[in-house]
């Protein structure tokens, strides 16, 4: 399992009654591997690398067991593992997590944590709700609480022993962030909003709350400077619907829905579910009209949120979820999800039309 803290790190999973000794590493093109005080050390032509001595644990019974762990070289060029004390191979065994940053942070009655990420500094952007007990820092875009749950964005240094900002994010309704990206000196967060007074800025794409529905949403996407004190740009876009929000059908879960990616103008793109007729597209579209109860929709705002560049539906006549997208080739949105309509668009020649 490969993931990123500060640094590319990985997990050894080995499954029960997995064989620990077939696990090896090897390393291509350097110039020598060696052992000192339990690190790798990794010698390579432009200098060196070290892996941190490996640390295992296994959950037993709910409970979090040590195993003592090293590094072994097998040859000048392959690493394996030893477990000199052995292991219980009735449970999952997994090597090398390394915790970064770990705190408490929280508000006096209620708050949870909808997402992170991170900016190429190291530093921490934690997403969430909470209450009006939260602490929020001095010079802040939002200091107060308008509603009974707001919004929060908190900044903290790459070691987490700073707190650079918090502030609130929201209207007088609720409101629900699904992602954030951090680039070119903003942080841009998307999500779905049921507040008319959401912060909206002049010249935005769309200022006005489309919503007539009781209980409907709106997606919003707002950007914000990284000392969390000056909204830099912020829209609405939606219909009289429900925008942003999950189909129950599909995943037996109710809740909001959809991600964001930017691209290196700052260029926003997301995608989402909607029920709403009359959410925008653009001439000459992929899917100009609505399909079905929920539809998936995608689109792309420019850097100021002031010109929707394109927006189209996809789907077919039964319902769909989108859950998950990424920017490939610079200008292509790959898309991922779930459908019920048997007349969903599929291509010729791939594996399951």
């Amino acid at each position: 399992k490969l993931y990123s803290t500060n640094n590319i790190k990985y997990d050894i999973i080995v499954k029960p009654q997995g064989d620990i000794r077939q696990v090896e590493l090897n390393y291509k093109d350097v110039n020598h591997l060696s052992v000192k005080e339990g690190n790798l050390v990794v010698e390579t032509s432009v200098g060196n690398i070290t892996e941190q001595k490996p640390y295992a644990f296994q959950i037993i019974k709910g409970k979090k067991v040590e195993v003592v762990c090293r590094y072994k070289l097998k040859d000048s060029n392959t690493v394996t593992y030893s477990l000199p004390n052995g292991y219980n191979t009735n449970y999952e065994l997994i090597i090398d997590p390394t915790i970064v940053v770990c705190s408490y942070d929280n508000s006096s009655i209620y708050s949870n944590c909808t997402g992170a990420t991170y900016d190429n500094f190291g530093n921490i952007f934690v997403l969430g709700l909470a209450d009006a007990g939260y602490p929020i820092t001095l010079g802040a875009f939002q200091t107060t609480c308008d509603s009974l749950f707001d919004n929060i964005i908190t900044k903290y240094n790459s070691t987490g022993s700073v707190k650079i900002f918090t502030t609130y994010l929201g209207g007088n309704n609720y409101e629900f962030i699904q992602n954030a990206v951090v680039s070119n000196n903003e942080i841009c967060v998307f999500g779905a909003t049921y507040s008319p007074n959401f912060p909206i800025t002049t010249n935005a794409y769309d200022t006005s709350y489309n919503d007539t529905m009781a209980n409907s949403s709106d997606l919003f996407v707002f950007k914000l400077n990284l000392t969390g004190s000056s909204l830099l740009a912020s829209t609405y876009i939606g219909g009289i619907g429900n925008d942003g929000i999950n189909n129950v059908i599909v995943t037996g879960e109710s809740g909001h829905i959809g991600h964001m990616v930017m691209d290196s103008q700052s260029n926003v793109y997301i995608t989402t579910s909607t029920n709403s007729m009359d959410f925008p597209s653009t001439v000459n579209a992929y899917q100009v009209n609505k399909n079905s109860g929920v539809d998936n929709v995608a689109f792309k705002l420019n850097s100021n949120l002031q010109t929707l560049i394109y927006s189209t539906f996809f789907g077919g006549t039964n319902y769909e979820n989108a859950y998950y997208s990424k920017l490939i080739n610079g200008n292509e949105l790959l898309i991922c999800g779930t459908t019920q309509s048997t007349d969903f668009p599929t291509t010729v020649g791939v594996v399951n039309p």
